[in-house]
């Protein structure tokens, strides 16, 4: 999975997701059809697609 910053290997609490390694997005950019699953990460700025064939990441450079 790509990372940007320090590494972090805890997954943090819900109420608090900057404390581990999980990531808050927005419903709006969240796109969820039969064969394919996006969304956009904030925190990261890091794109994951979910298709038929396969996951495909992308990080948006600051």
């Amino acid at each position: 999975m790509p990372t940007t910053g320090p590494l972090k290997l805890n997954p943090g609490t819900a109420a608090d997701s900057e404390s581990g390694y999980r990531s808050r997005f927005p419903l709006h950019s969240e796109i969820a059809e039969a064969v394919y699953y996006s969304v956009v990460q904030d925190d990261y700025q890091i794109q994951a697609e979910l298709m038929a064939t396969g996951w495909e990441f992308t990080i948006t450079p600051s």
